[in-house]
């Protein structure tokens, strides 16, 4: 596959040429709908806008009109995706060869954000930022509500009231699951900024780790905190000052076992990524 405009790490609308290099079926030639149906799947891992790290995409169907089928080996895409905040969105697109458009396809999507640490830690973001901007803007993390886009820390923000109204419990895919509230200052503006993520106890330490599910860049909490160590968590039994370090390497891989065995999608962002993925340790200090 070949960008001609736009790139993975630029979430918004990409224009691509693909060709098959490896038959659907070994031994068999691609056939000119198989070249074009395997370029038509690809839709939103090209256009999507919102980031991989932080969201979740389930493609139910592809829908596919060609007025004729494609010439030679390569077929480009002109892709948009649209995503929606009840969690559905639809990528579009324009097909041709290199005689020109051979017809269009559409894509349906379930959108949901990445489970455990996913749904706070990358989320949060370290910068100042409208709360609502023109629609048709290419925004990363914002979905389109009531004609705005808006920053997807409002779905934090529901994250944050259920906790807080629940007395630190939180119901659906986080059922039963440490979650804490840690309230950074922000690296380069000095604000505020209130992140859930998963924890676990270590004595009378709190451990917290910055995945990113598997980003290749660390959670802007954690950089907040590399600037401002001193924080404060709220837990389910109230709210703290703590002092944050970065544990050395020895422990920080003795704890992230620890998380990886009992949550093993911790072992699986590890995987995803060059980075070592950092462990925190929050110590309680008096206010």
């Amino acid at each position: 596959m070949r960008f001609v405009k736009g790139a993975f790490e630029s979430p918004g609308p990409a224009t691509v040429r693909v060709r098959l290099r490896v038959p659907v079926l070994a031994g068999e030639s691609p056939s000119p709908l198989e070249r074009v149906a395997t370029a038509a799947d690809l839709g939103n891992g090209v256009s999507s806008p919102l980031s991989y790290g932080d969201w979740l995409f389930i493609n139910p169907d592809l829908t596919i009109h060609v007025s004729r089928l494609p010439v030679g080996e390569w077929v480009g895409l002109e892709w948009r995706t649209l995503a929606e905040p009840q969690g559905i969105g639809i990528s579009e697109s324009r097909l041709w060869d290199e005689k020109g458009p051979i017809g269009r396809s559409l894509q349906s999507l379930l959108i949901d954000r990445l489970a455990l640490d996913c749904f706070g830690p990358c989320g949060s973001r370290d910068r100042t930022e409208p709360d609502n901007v023109p629609t048709g803007a290419t925004v990363a993390g914002a979905l389109l509500v009531g004609g705005t886009m808006t920053n997807h820390n409002d779905w934090n923000q529901k994250i944050i009231d259920e906790f807080r109204s629940a007395g630190g419990k939180l119901g659906g895919q986080f059922t039963g699951a440490p979650i804490l509230l840690l309230t950074s200052t922000g690296a380069k503006t000095g604000q505020k900024h209130t992140t859930p993520m998963m924890y676990f106890a270590d004595g009378d330490r709190l451990v917290v780790f910055a995945s990113k599910a598997g980003a290749p860049t660390n959670p802007d909490w954690y950089r907040n905190l590399l600037a401002h160590p001193r924080a404060s968590v709220e837990v389910a039994t109230g709210t703290f000052e703590v002092q944050a370090e970065v544990a050395g390497r020895e422990e920080r891989d003795r704890l992230y076992a620890i998380q990886s065995e009992r949550y093993p999608g911790f072992a699986e962002y590890q995987e995803k990524t060059t980075r070592v993925i950092p462990v925190v340790i929050l110590r309680r200090v008096a206010p």
